[in-house]
Protein backbone atom coordinates (compact mmCIF):
# COMPACT_ATOMS: atom_id res chain seq x y z
CA UNK A 1 0.00 0.00 0.00
CA UNK A 2 1.29 3.45 -0.87
CA UNK A 3 2.73 5.94 1.57
CA UNK A 4 -0.01 8.46 1.01
CA UNK A 5 -2.67 5.91 1.49
CA UNK A 6 -1.25 4.47 4.67
CA UNK A 7 -0.13 7.69 6.25
CA UNK A 8 3.28 6.23 7.14
CA UNK A 9 6.34 8.39 7.54
CA UNK A 10 7.35 9.79 4.17
CA UNK A 11 11.03 9.50 5.07
CA UNK A 12 10.69 5.73 4.61
CA UNK A 13 9.51 6.09 1.02
CA UNK A 14 10.76 8.41 -1.68
CA UNK A 15 8.42 11.23 -2.60
CA UNK A 16 6.97 10.72 -6.05
CA UNK A 17 5.52 12.74 -8.88
CA UNK A 18 1.82 12.84 -9.60
CA UNK A 19 0.80 10.33 -12.24
CA UNK A 20 -0.47 12.42 -15.14
CA UNK A 21 -0.98 10.08 -18.09
CA UNK A 22 -1.13 11.19 -21.70
CA UNK A 23 -4.28 13.23 -22.24
CA UNK A 24 -4.63 14.00 -18.52
CA UNK A 25 -5.82 17.50 -19.35
CA UNK A 26 -8.80 16.65 -21.55
CA UNK A 27 -11.56 15.88 -19.05
CA UNK A 28 -10.57 18.64 -16.54
CA UNK A 29 -10.20 21.18 -19.35
CA UNK A 30 -13.54 20.52 -21.05
CA UNK A 31 -15.40 20.24 -17.76
CA UNK A 32 -13.83 23.50 -16.55
CA UNK A 33 -14.71 25.27 -19.80
CA UNK A 34 -18.28 24.04 -19.41
CA UNK A 35 -18.43 25.41 -15.86
CA UNK A 36 -16.99 28.71 -17.12
CA UNK A 37 -19.71 28.93 -19.79
CA UNK A 38 -22.37 28.45 -17.12
CA UNK A 39 -20.66 31.13 -15.02
CA UNK A 40 -20.88 33.43 -18.05
CA UNK A 41 -24.62 32.68 -18.19
CA UNK A 42 -24.40 30.66 -21.37
CA UNK A 43 -26.97 28.22 -20.06
CA UNK A 44 -27.01 25.77 -23.01
CA UNK A 45 -23.77 24.56 -21.40
CA UNK A 46 -25.94 22.96 -18.70
CA UNK A 47 -26.64 20.15 -21.18
CA UNK A 48 -22.91 19.50 -21.52
CA UNK A 49 -22.54 19.57 -17.73
CA UNK A 50 -25.21 16.89 -17.41
CA UNK A 51 -23.40 14.76 -19.99
CA UNK A 52 -20.15 15.05 -18.05
CA UNK A 53 -21.79 14.05 -14.78
CA UNK A 54 -23.60 11.06 -16.32
CA UNK A 55 -20.45 9.87 -18.11
CA UNK A 56 -18.35 10.21 -14.96
CA UNK A 57 -20.94 8.40 -12.84
CA UNK A 58 -20.93 5.47 -15.24
CA UNK A 59 -17.20 5.35 -16.01
CA UNK A 60 -15.13 7.03 -13.29
CA UNK A 61 -16.52 7.73 -9.82
CA UNK A 62 -13.44 9.74 -8.85
CA UNK A 63 -14.16 12.17 -11.68
CA UNK A 64 -17.80 12.32 -10.62
CA UNK A 65 -16.91 13.09 -7.00
CA UNK A 66 -14.57 15.89 -8.06
CA UNK A 67 -17.03 17.36 -10.56
CA UNK A 68 -19.88 17.20 -8.05
CA UNK A 69 -17.73 19.01 -5.45
CA UNK A 70 -16.78 21.74 -7.91
CA UNK A 71 -20.42 22.15 -8.93
CA UNK A 72 -21.81 22.62 -5.41
CA UNK A 73 -18.91 24.82 -4.28
CA UNK A 74 -18.76 26.94 -7.49
CA UNK A 75 -15.05 27.67 -6.82
CA UNK A 76 -14.75 30.73 -9.00
CA UNK A 77 -16.39 29.22 -12.06
CA UNK A 78 -19.73 30.78 -11.24
CA UNK A 79 -21.51 32.64 -8.50
CA UNK A 80 -23.16 30.22 -6.02
CA UNK A 81 -26.55 31.67 -7.01
CA UNK A 82 -25.93 31.58 -10.77
CA UNK A 83 -28.63 28.97 -11.31
CA UNK A 84 -32.29 29.05 -10.33
CA UNK A 85 -31.57 26.52 -7.57
CA UNK A 86 -28.42 26.42 -5.46
CA UNK A 87 -26.64 23.14 -6.32
CA UNK A 88 -25.76 22.78 -2.63
CA UNK A 89 -29.49 22.78 -1.75
CA UNK A 90 -30.02 19.78 -4.02
CA UNK A 91 -26.98 18.07 -2.49
CA UNK A 92 -28.25 18.74 1.04
CA UNK A 93 -31.71 17.40 0.24
CA UNK A 94 -30.19 14.25 -1.27
CA UNK A 95 -27.90 13.92 1.75
CA UNK A 96 -30.83 14.03 4.18
CA UNK A 97 -32.43 11.11 2.34
CA UNK A 98 -29.17 9.16 2.17
CA UNK A 99 -28.57 9.53 5.91
CA UNK A 100 -31.96 7.87 6.45
CA UNK A 101 -31.75 5.01 3.94
CA UNK A 102 -28.06 4.06 3.99
CA UNK A 103 -26.72 1.60 6.50
CA UNK A 104 -24.29 3.30 8.82
CA UNK A 105 -21.35 1.78 10.71
CA UNK A 106 -20.55 3.18 14.19
CA UNK A 107 -18.31 5.99 12.93
CA UNK A 108 -21.05 7.37 10.68
CA UNK A 109 -23.72 6.91 13.33
CA UNK A 110 -21.59 9.00 15.69
CA UNK A 111 -21.03 11.54 12.93
CA UNK A 112 -24.77 11.83 12.32
CA UNK A 113 -25.46 12.33 16.02
CA UNK A 114 -22.84 15.11 16.16
CA UNK A 115 -24.35 16.80 13.09
CA UNK A 116 -27.88 16.65 14.52
CA UNK A 117 -26.74 18.11 17.87
CA UNK A 118 -24.87 20.87 16.03
CA UNK A 119 -27.91 21.71 13.90
CA UNK A 120 -30.19 21.73 16.95
CA UNK A 121 -27.83 24.21 18.63
CA UNK A 122 -27.96 26.51 15.60
CA UNK A 123 -31.75 26.31 15.45
CA UNK A 124 -32.10 26.97 19.20
CA UNK A 125 -29.92 30.07 18.95
CA UNK A 126 -31.77 31.25 15.84
CA UNK A 127 -35.06 31.01 17.73
CA UNK A 128 -33.80 33.61 20.23
CA UNK A 129 -33.38 36.21 17.46
CA UNK A 130 -35.95 38.89 16.71
CA UNK A 131 -35.62 37.95 13.03
CA UNK A 132 -38.08 35.32 11.78
CA UNK A 133 -36.89 31.78 11.06
CA UNK A 134 -38.25 32.05 7.51
CA UNK A 135 -35.61 34.72 6.85
CA UNK A 136 -32.83 33.19 8.92
CA UNK A 137 -33.00 29.85 7.15
CA UNK A 138 -31.68 31.45 3.96
CA UNK A 139 -28.38 32.13 5.73
CA UNK A 140 -28.37 29.30 8.25
CA UNK A 141 -28.67 26.57 5.63
CA UNK A 142 -25.19 27.33 4.31
CA UNK A 143 -23.79 26.41 7.73
CA UNK A 144 -25.43 23.00 7.24
CA UNK A 145 -23.59 21.92 4.08
CA UNK A 146 -21.54 19.63 6.34
CA UNK A 147 -24.44 17.19 6.03
CA UNK A 148 -23.07 16.26 2.58
CA UNK A 149 -20.42 14.11 4.26
CA UNK A 150 -22.60 11.14 3.29
CA UNK A 151 -22.47 11.70 -0.48
CA UNK A 152 -18.93 10.31 -1.10
CA UNK A 153 -20.00 7.11 0.68
CA UNK A 154 -22.97 6.81 -1.66
CA UNK A 155 -20.79 7.51 -4.71
CA UNK A 156 -18.36 4.74 -3.71
CA UNK A 157 -20.95 2.30 -2.32
CA UNK A 158 -19.71 -1.20 -3.12
CA UNK A 159 -16.53 0.20 -4.73
CA UNK A 160 -12.96 0.49 -3.49
CA UNK A 161 -11.56 3.94 -2.80
CA UNK A 162 -7.84 4.60 -3.21
CA UNK A 163 -6.40 7.84 -1.87
CA UNK A 164 -3.56 7.99 -4.40
CA UNK A 165 -5.97 7.57 -7.28
CA UNK A 166 -8.09 10.42 -5.96
CA UNK A 167 -5.04 12.69 -5.70
CA UNK A 168 -3.97 11.87 -9.24
CA UNK A 169 -7.49 12.71 -10.40
CA UNK A 170 -7.84 16.02 -8.52
CA UNK A 171 -4.39 17.37 -9.41
CA UNK A 172 -5.22 17.92 -13.13
CA UNK A 173 -8.24 20.04 -12.11
CA UNK A 174 -6.03 22.10 -9.81
CA UNK A 175 -3.48 22.67 -12.58
CA UNK A 176 -6.12 23.59 -15.19
CA UNK A 177 -7.71 26.08 -12.78
CA UNK A 178 -4.30 27.61 -12.05
CA UNK A 179 -3.71 28.01 -15.79
CA UNK A 180 -7.15 29.64 -16.13
CA UNK A 181 -6.15 32.10 -13.39
CA UNK A 182 -2.93 32.98 -15.20
CA UNK A 183 -4.70 33.50 -18.55
CA UNK A 184 -7.44 35.63 -16.96
CA UNK A 185 -5.02 37.76 -14.93
CA UNK A 186 -2.19 38.35 -17.39
CA UNK A 187 -3.58 37.77 -20.90
CA UNK A 188 -7.32 38.39 -20.92
CA UNK A 189 -7.17 40.80 -17.96
CA UNK A 190 -10.66 39.98 -16.77
CA UNK A 191 -13.17 37.42 -15.55
CA UNK A 192 -13.63 35.06 -18.48
CA UNK A 193 -12.30 31.59 -17.69
CA UNK A 194 -13.06 32.02 -13.99
CA UNK A 195 -16.08 34.33 -14.22
CA UNK A 196 -17.33 33.62 -10.70
CA UNK A 197 -14.50 35.53 -9.07
CA UNK A 198 -15.16 39.04 -7.85
CA UNK A 199 -15.12 41.87 -10.40
CA UNK A 200 -16.20 45.49 -10.60
CA UNK A 201 -18.66 44.83 -13.42
CA UNK A 202 -20.84 41.88 -14.32
CA UNK A 203 -19.42 39.43 -16.86
CA UNK A 204 -21.45 37.36 -19.32
CA UNK A 205 -20.83 35.29 -22.42
CA UNK A 206 -22.04 38.08 -24.70
CA UNK A 207 -20.56 40.89 -22.63
CA UNK A 208 -17.40 39.61 -20.92
CA UNK A 209 -15.45 41.65 -18.39
CA UNK A 210 -12.05 41.62 -20.07
CA UNK A 211 -9.28 43.76 -21.57
CA UNK A 212 -7.30 41.26 -23.67
CA UNK A 213 -3.59 41.94 -24.22
CA UNK A 214 -3.89 45.29 -22.46
CA UNK A 215 -0.94 44.58 -20.18
CA UNK A 216 -3.15 45.27 -17.17
CA UNK A 217 -2.42 43.07 -14.14
CA UNK A 218 -5.99 42.04 -13.28
CA UNK A 219 -6.49 40.84 -9.71
CA UNK A 220 -8.15 37.42 -9.58
CA UNK A 221 -9.89 36.73 -6.29
CA UNK A 222 -9.06 33.29 -4.84
CA UNK A 223 -12.20 31.04 -4.81
CA UNK A 224 -10.92 28.81 -7.61
CA UNK A 225 -7.69 28.16 -5.74
CA UNK A 226 -9.51 26.91 -2.63
CA UNK A 227 -9.08 23.48 -4.24
CA UNK A 228 -5.41 23.69 -3.27
CA UNK A 229 -6.65 22.65 0.18
CA UNK A 230 -7.18 19.13 -1.21
CA UNK A 231 -3.56 18.72 -2.34
CA UNK A 232 -1.60 20.88 0.13
CA UNK A 233 -0.76 18.19 2.68
CA UNK A 234 0.03 15.48 0.09
CA UNK A 235 2.36 17.88 -1.77
CA UNK A 236 4.03 18.87 1.47
CA UNK A 237 4.67 15.31 2.62
CA UNK A 238 4.26 12.61 -0.03
CA UNK A 239 4.39 14.06 -3.53
CA UNK A 240 6.68 16.38 -5.44
CA UNK A 241 5.92 18.67 -8.33
CA UNK A 242 7.74 19.15 -11.59
CA UNK A 243 9.19 22.65 -12.21
CA UNK A 244 6.40 23.61 -14.63
CA UNK A 245 3.78 22.57 -12.09
CA UNK A 246 5.40 24.67 -9.36
CA UNK A 247 5.54 27.60 -11.78
CA UNK A 248 1.85 27.28 -12.69
CA UNK A 249 0.75 27.15 -9.04
CA UNK A 250 3.02 29.97 -7.86
CA UNK A 251 2.08 32.34 -10.72
CA UNK A 252 -1.61 31.58 -10.12
CA UNK A 253 -1.15 32.42 -6.43
CA UNK A 254 0.51 35.72 -7.37
CA UNK A 255 -2.37 36.52 -9.73
CA UNK A 256 -4.74 36.62 -6.76
CA UNK A 257 -2.74 39.38 -5.05
CA UNK A 258 -4.13 37.86 -1.86
CA UNK A 259 -1.53 37.72 0.88
CA UNK A 260 -3.78 35.52 3.03
CA UNK A 261 -3.96 32.79 0.37
CA UNK A 262 -0.24 32.93 -0.39
CA UNK A 263 0.59 32.81 3.31
CA UNK A 264 -1.85 29.95 3.94
CA UNK A 265 -0.28 27.83 1.21
CA UNK A 266 3.33 28.63 2.15
CA UNK A 267 2.87 28.12 5.90
CA UNK A 268 0.76 25.00 5.32
CA UNK A 269 3.43 23.54 3.03
CA UNK A 270 5.96 24.07 5.80
CA UNK A 271 4.06 22.72 8.77
CA UNK A 272 2.58 19.67 7.03
CA UNK A 273 5.96 18.33 5.89
CA UNK A 274 6.20 16.59 9.23
CA UNK A 275 10.01 16.58 9.43
CA UNK A 276 11.82 19.06 11.65
CA UNK A 277 14.87 19.49 9.39
CA UNK A 278 12.71 20.25 6.35
CA UNK A 279 10.55 22.65 8.36
CA UNK A 280 13.61 24.58 9.59
CA UNK A 281 15.09 24.80 6.08
CA UNK A 282 11.72 25.89 4.67
CA UNK A 283 11.28 28.57 7.33
CA UNK A 284 14.71 30.03 6.54
CA UNK A 285 13.98 29.98 2.80
CA UNK A 286 10.57 31.61 3.29
CA UNK A 287 11.97 34.34 5.54
CA UNK A 288 14.64 35.21 2.97
CA UNK A 289 12.15 35.12 0.10
CA UNK A 290 9.67 37.12 2.18
CA UNK A 291 12.15 39.93 2.83
CA UNK A 292 13.00 40.04 -0.89
CA UNK A 293 9.32 40.11 -1.90
CA UNK A 294 8.59 42.82 0.70
CA UNK A 295 11.22 45.18 -0.68
CA UNK A 296 10.46 44.39 -4.33
CA UNK A 297 6.77 45.08 -3.74
CA UNK A 298 7.76 48.32 -2.02
CA UNK A 299 9.29 49.76 -5.19
CA UNK A 300 6.31 48.80 -7.35
CA UNK A 301 3.43 51.29 -7.74
CA UNK A 302 0.77 51.62 -5.06
CA UNK A 303 -2.93 51.92 -5.88
CA UNK A 304 -6.05 52.84 -3.95
CA UNK A 305 -8.67 50.16 -3.25
CA UNK A 306 -11.84 51.04 -1.33
CA UNK A 307 -10.00 53.96 0.24
CA UNK A 308 -7.02 51.90 1.41
CA UNK A 309 -3.56 52.06 -0.22
CA UNK A 310 -2.41 48.74 -1.63
CA UNK A 311 0.96 47.74 -3.05
CA UNK A 312 1.01 45.97 -6.41
CA UNK A 313 1.42 42.46 -4.97
CA UNK A 314 -0.32 43.42 -1.71
CA UNK A 315 2.56 41.91 0.26
CA UNK A 316 4.16 45.07 1.60
CA UNK A 317 0.84 46.79 2.28
CA UNK A 318 -0.44 43.73 4.19
CA UNK A 319 2.67 43.53 6.37
CA UNK A 320 2.66 47.29 6.92
CA UNK A 321 -0.89 47.03 8.25
CA UNK A 322 0.24 44.54 10.88
CA UNK A 323 3.14 46.78 11.85
CA UNK A 324 0.86 49.83 12.03
CA UNK A 325 -1.52 47.94 14.35
CA UNK A 326 1.17 47.84 17.05
CA UNK A 327 1.15 51.65 17.07
CA UNK A 328 -2.65 52.02 17.10
CA UNK A 329 -3.84 54.57 19.65
CA UNK A 330 -7.61 54.60 19.02
CA UNK A 331 -10.44 52.84 17.19
CA UNK A 332 -9.76 54.78 14.01
CA UNK A 333 -6.28 53.27 13.80
CA UNK A 334 -7.60 49.78 14.52
CA UNK A 335 -10.28 50.19 11.84
CA UNK A 336 -7.56 50.59 9.21
CA UNK A 337 -6.25 47.09 9.92
CA UNK A 338 -6.75 44.20 7.46
CA UNK A 339 -7.71 46.38 4.49
CA UNK A 340 -10.68 47.81 6.35
CA UNK A 341 -12.03 44.52 7.72
CA UNK A 342 -11.80 45.87 11.25
CA UNK A 343 -13.80 48.88 10.07
CA UNK A 344 -16.52 46.39 9.11
CA UNK A 345 -16.36 44.60 12.43
CA UNK A 346 -16.04 47.27 15.14
CA UNK A 347 -19.52 48.91 14.99
CA UNK A 348 -21.20 45.51 14.65
CA UNK A 349 -19.36 44.17 17.68
CA UNK A 350 -20.42 47.30 19.56
CA UNK A 351 -24.06 46.72 18.54
CA UNK A 352 -24.03 43.12 19.81
CA UNK A 353 -22.63 44.37 23.12
CA UNK A 354 -25.13 47.22 23.35
CA UNK A 355 -28.11 44.84 23.11
CA UNK A 356 -26.54 42.33 25.53
CA UNK A 357 -26.46 39.45 23.05
CA UNK A 358 -22.80 38.51 23.41
CA UNK A 359 -23.68 34.91 24.33
CA UNK A 360 -26.46 34.27 21.81
CA UNK A 361 -25.74 36.66 18.92
CA UNK A 362 -28.10 38.55 16.64
CA UNK A 363 -29.20 35.53 14.63
CA UNK A 364 -28.69 34.66 10.98
CA UNK A 365 -29.42 38.06 9.46
CA UNK A 366 -29.78 38.15 5.69
CA UNK A 367 -28.07 41.00 3.81
CA UNK A 368 -31.08 41.57 1.53
CA UNK A 369 -34.10 40.15 3.34
CA UNK A 370 -33.54 41.46 6.88
CA UNK A 371 -35.15 44.89 7.48
CA UNK A 372 -35.01 45.25 11.26
CA UNK A 373 -34.28 48.88 12.11
CA UNK A 374 -32.42 48.15 15.35
CA UNK A 375 -29.90 46.10 13.35
CA UNK A 376 -29.23 48.83 10.79
CA UNK A 377 -26.08 50.72 11.73
CA UNK A 378 -24.30 53.87 10.59
CA UNK A 379 -20.68 52.82 10.14
CA UNK A 380 -18.53 55.91 10.64
CA UNK A 381 -15.30 53.98 10.12
CA UNK A 382 -15.74 53.69 6.36
CA UNK A 383 -13.85 56.16 4.18
CA UNK A 384 -16.69 55.93 1.62
CA UNK A 385 -19.65 57.62 3.35
CA UNK A 386 -22.09 56.22 0.76
CA UNK A 387 -21.55 52.77 2.32
CA UNK A 388 -21.95 53.95 5.92
CA UNK A 389 -25.52 52.71 6.39
CA UNK A 390 -25.55 48.92 6.48
CA UNK A 391 -26.93 45.83 8.18
CA UNK A 392 -25.05 44.48 11.20
CA UNK A 393 -23.68 41.49 9.30
CA UNK A 394 -21.21 40.76 6.49
CA UNK A 395 -17.93 40.90 8.44
CA UNK A 396 -15.00 39.52 6.46
CA UNK A 397 -13.48 37.86 9.52
CA UNK A 398 -15.25 34.53 9.85
CA UNK A 399 -14.80 33.95 13.62
CA UNK A 400 -16.13 37.45 14.32
CA UNK A 401 -19.08 36.88 11.97
CA UNK A 402 -19.89 33.60 13.73
CA UNK A 403 -19.85 35.44 17.07
CA UNK A 404 -22.19 38.13 15.70
CA UNK A 405 -24.58 35.45 14.42
CA UNK A 406 -24.64 33.05 17.38
CA UNK A 407 -22.57 34.63 20.15
CA UNK A 408 -20.06 32.94 22.41
CA UNK A 409 -22.37 29.94 22.84
CA UNK A 410 -22.51 29.30 19.10
CA UNK A 411 -18.81 30.02 18.51
CA UNK A 412 -17.80 27.56 21.23
CA UNK A 413 -20.30 24.96 20.00
CA UNK A 414 -19.12 25.45 16.40
CA UNK A 415 -15.49 24.88 17.45
CA UNK A 416 -16.35 21.83 19.55
CA UNK A 417 -18.32 20.29 16.66
CA UNK A 418 -15.36 20.27 14.27
CA UNK A 419 -13.04 19.15 17.04
CA UNK A 420 -15.39 16.23 17.72
CA UNK A 421 -15.33 15.28 14.02
CA UNK A 422 -11.56 15.09 14.26
CA UNK A 423 -11.80 13.00 17.44
CA UNK A 424 -13.92 10.45 15.56
CA UNK A 425 -11.21 9.91 12.91
CA UNK A 426 -8.03 10.81 14.79
CA UNK A 427 -6.75 7.22 14.84
CA UNK A 428 -7.27 6.65 11.12
CA UNK A 429 -4.24 6.73 8.86
CA UNK A 430 -5.28 9.81 6.88
CA UNK A 431 -6.57 11.95 9.77
CA UNK A 432 -3.90 14.62 9.17
CA UNK A 433 -5.47 15.18 5.74
CA UNK A 434 -8.70 16.32 7.38
CA UNK A 435 -6.68 18.57 9.71
CA UNK A 436 -4.96 20.19 6.72
CA UNK A 437 -8.32 21.10 5.15
CA UNK A 438 -9.56 22.49 8.48
CA UNK A 439 -6.36 24.53 8.71
CA UNK A 440 -6.89 25.94 5.21
CA UNK A 441 -10.45 26.93 6.06
CA UNK A 442 -9.57 28.54 9.37
CA UNK A 443 -6.66 30.68 8.15
CA UNK A 444 -8.46 31.76 4.98
CA UNK A 445 -11.51 32.55 7.09
CA UNK A 446 -9.56 35.13 9.08
CA UNK A 447 -9.66 37.27 5.93
CA UNK A 448 -13.25 36.42 5.02
CA UNK A 449 -12.48 33.71 2.46
CA UNK A 450 -13.89 30.18 2.64
CA UNK A 451 -14.43 29.30 6.26
CA UNK A 452 -16.46 26.61 7.99
CA UNK A 453 -19.73 28.46 7.45
CA UNK A 454 -19.42 28.80 3.67
CA UNK A 455 -20.57 26.49 0.90
CA UNK A 456 -17.09 26.07 -0.59
CA UNK A 457 -15.35 25.60 2.75
CA UNK A 458 -17.83 23.00 4.00
CA UNK A 459 -17.92 21.20 0.64
CA UNK A 460 -14.18 20.62 0.91
CA UNK A 461 -14.36 19.77 4.62
CA UNK A 462 -17.13 17.21 4.06
CA UNK A 463 -15.18 15.64 1.22
CA UNK A 464 -11.95 15.50 3.25
CA UNK A 465 -13.74 13.87 6.20
CA UNK A 466 -15.17 11.16 3.96
CA UNK A 467 -11.84 10.63 2.21
CA UNK A 468 -10.18 9.83 5.55
CA UNK A 469 -12.72 7.09 6.25
CA UNK A 470 -13.30 5.61 2.78
CA UNK A 471 -10.00 3.70 2.37
CA UNK A 472 -10.50 1.97 5.75
CA UNK A 473 -14.11 0.87 5.34
CA UNK A 474 -13.31 -2.86 5.68
CA UNK A 475 -11.75 -2.23 9.10
CA UNK A 476 -14.76 -0.16 10.23
CA UNK A 477 -17.51 -2.37 8.84
CA UNK A 478 -18.65 -3.64 12.25
CA UNK A 479 -19.63 -7.00 10.75
CA UNK A 480 -21.47 -5.60 7.74
CA UNK A 481 -20.90 -7.57 4.57
CA UNK A 482 -21.18 -4.47 2.40
CA UNK A 483 -20.40 -1.40 4.46
CA UNK A 484 -22.16 1.19 2.30
CA UNK A 485 -25.01 -0.79 0.80
CA UNK A 486 -28.38 0.89 0.60
CA UNK A 487 -30.74 -1.00 2.87
CA UNK A 488 -33.54 -0.67 5.36
CA UNK A 489 -32.74 -0.27 9.03
CA UNK A 490 -34.10 -3.70 9.90
CA UNK A 491 -32.04 -5.70 7.46
CA UNK A 492 -30.10 -8.31 9.49
CA UNK A 493 -26.35 -8.07 9.56
CA UNK A 494 -24.33 -10.77 7.85
CA UNK A 495 -20.86 -11.89 8.91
Amino acid sequence: MSTAATGTNSSATERRYFDLPQGWWKMPLFFSLTMAMIGLRFFPALAALLVFLIWSWRNDRYEFLIQYTILIGAFGFMKPNALVVFPCDIAMFASAILWIVMRKPPILRKTLIAIVVYFLMLIALALTSVESMTIQIFTMRFWMVIITIIIPFFVFAGREFDFDTFLNKIMPYVLIICIFYIIDAFILSGNVLMPGTMGWVDTTFYSPDWHPLSGMFFRKYPPGLYLLALVLQPIARHYKLRPWQWAVILIALISTQTFTLIGTVVVGYIIFQGRRSLIIKSVVAVVVAGFAAYFIDGVLPYHNQDGYPQSTLRIRSSIDQVIALTDAVDDEDIAEFASGRMAQALPKVELVQSVDREWIGLGFLHPDKTHINQYIIDNNYYSDVTKAEELATGVEIIPVQIWINVGWTGLIGHTIFFFVLWLFIRKLRLSIYFVSVLYFNFVMGLAGFMGLTSISGLALTSLAYAIVILPQRPELADGLRSWSDLATKNRPRTN
